[in-house]
């Protein structure tokens, strides 16, 4: 599976599900003080449970199915794109939605799985 870039979470959006561990509130003015780039900052760091229904992040589920982790290397160039996927435009490829055509993967644009988007 490979990412869509053209909407790849930043850095700073992963860091700002960060929260107080003792409160569980967000860090409103020190979220970005630590970087939360490595699995076990997740664990170290108060994070929203948000995150998960947000970001794609290495070693965490991918759409909640504890069977498909998220992988860094779904980004074509992690280097340059950063190691998160978006969660909310890609389909799982369970999903009935999922289309497989060739080389290409997507969901279906027909049907009562129909992506729309307006345009303005």
């Amino acid at each position: 599976m490979v990412a869509a870039h053209f909407h790849a979470p930043s850095q700073e959006l992963v860091n700002a599900f960060r929260t107080d561990p003792a409160t569980g509130l967000p860090l409103f003015d020190t979220y970005n003080a630590t970087a939360m780039k490595d699995s076990i900052d997740f664990w170290t760091n108060g994070v929203d449970p948000r995150l998960d229904h947000t970001i794609g992040v290495p070693t965490h589920p991918f759409k909640y199915d504890p069977t498909f982790i998220a992988k860094k290397s779904w980004q074509r160039v992690p280097e340059v794109y950063g190691q998160y996927t978006p969660m909310k435009e890609i389909a799982h490829y369970k999903c009935p939605c999922f289309k497989k055509v060739g080389p290409f993967f997507g969901s279906s644009t027909t049907g009562p799985y129909c992506d729309t988007m307006m345009y303005c």
